[in-house]
């Protein structure tokens, strides 16, 4: 490997080959000039001018070493390779500058390794972010696969499964012949069954078109106040039976609200429909209507400036424990999870009635003080004739 010499190195060999040579050049010339005579003083003062010149080059020397040091570890430092301080023990000026310059290479080592240690802070950073990122991915598509499948099954299923009804529905109306008591039984259970399953399997192709965006909603503008007394008219007859006191409560002069009409409804009635599985017989139902500003819900993500219209359904029933009370909105979640729970259900209706909500821009959300204290499911949407 081929090295360069330093010219620092080269000027200071010439200053101590000059300063040498002076002497040597003035011994030569006193021994070949015999006849030149010195007195005490002047051969005093000779040697007080040797030890001048020797004192000034070893000064000299103590400079330059300073100086090649500094060099060597700038270039070291230049390069970004480890470098070590050495600090030359003496004393005066040289040594002040010295230990000077070690301080201020010691905070840029120690500077240097904050940096570098920043630097691979933040590269895993990026690695951990990257693979979040990754995994999202991976979790979105095995989502939309998932809901895919759902969506072909459940096209498989609706066509044996409304054979079945139909079928049934034959055999009640005694199309064939006359069924015996047990045999009307068994086929009013076989119809309700197949009833169900096509609900269930419908929720099921519904919620699988919203997650695989396949869906459109249909807005147009209706009246609020008609499509909540329709759904409580629906459930009205359901709450009768279980002496369950329905109560409807809707701001007068409502505006129109601008959304999909059947999901509006669907939202609603799974609403009441959910209070009513989960409230006891003598218990009460509340379905009320506001409108509301966004800064009074103090909800992340809503125009603070726009108006909402608010609907709640408040419960005396079984109430939802707080941790409990954000799963319940997942798919095929139930506050019960047990495998002897009360109540019936798919765990599909409060997961639909939030992608639904979200894809009008809106928020839906529980209130409950815990078991038997009752809940209050509220949704909101955003007004569209409020301009602002």
């Amino acid at each position: 490997m081929k090295t360069t010499k330093n010219p620092l190195k080269q000027k200071l060999f010439i200053i101590e080959a000059l300063v040498f040579l002076i002497p040597v050049l003035a011994g030569i010339y006193i021994y070949f000039e015999k006849g030149i005579s010195f007195e005490n003083n002047h051969i005093l003062i000779i040697l007080a001018s040797l030890c001048l010149i020797l004192g000034g080059m070893l000064l000299l020397r103590q400079v330059f070493d300073r100086i090649l040091m500094i060099q060597n570890i700038m270039k070291t430092a230049e390069c970004g390779e480890q470098y070590v301080i050495d600090a030359q023990k003496d004393t005066g000026d040289l040594h002040e500058i010295t230990n000077s310059f070690n301080n201020l290479m010691n905070n840029f080592q120690e500077s240097n390794k904050e940096l570098q240690r920043s630097i691979e802070e933040i590269a895993e950073r990026k690695k951990v972010a990257a693979a979040l990122q990754r995994a999202k991915e991976e979790a979105e598509a095995a989502n939309m696969a998932k809901s895919r499948f759902l969506a072909n099954m459940s096209h498989e299923f609706l066509s044996p499964l409304n054979d079945v009804i139909g079928f049934s529905q034959l055999l009640k109306a005694n199309t064939h012949g006359e069924l015996n008591e047990k045999q009307m039984e068994y086929t009013n259970n076989v119809l309700e069954s197949g009833q169900h399953l096509v609900r269930l399997t419908t929720e099921i192709l519904e919620l699988s078109k919203i997650e695989t965006r396949r869906i459109e909603l249909k807005l147009s503008e209706f009246d609020a106040t008609d499509e909540l007394q329709d759904a409580a008219n629906l459930v009205t007859a359901s709450a009768d039976k279980k002496e369950i006191a329905l109560t409807l409560d809707v701001q007068p002069d409502m505006p129109p609200i601008t959304a999909d009409q059947d999901s509006f409804q669907h939202i609603v009635l799974n609403l009441l429909n959910n209070a009513l599985k989960f409230t006891s017989a003598g218990g009460s139902i509340a379905l009320a209507a506001k409108i509301i500003k966004g800064s009074e819900l103090q909800i992340p993500g809503l125009g603070k400036l726009k108006n909402f219209l608010q609907i709640s359904v408040s419960d005396t029933g079984i109430g939802v424990k707080p941790e409990d009370q954000e799963r319940i909105f997942s798919i095929f979640e139930q506050v019960d999870t047990s495998s002897k729970r009360r109540f019936n259900g798919s765990g599909l209706g409060l997961a639909m009635s939030r992608k639904l909500v979200e894809l009008h821009k809106g928020k839906i959300w529980i209130e409950s003080d815990g078991d038997d204290k009752g809940s209050r499911f509220s949704f909101v949407l955003p007004l569209k004739s409020d301009k602002r």
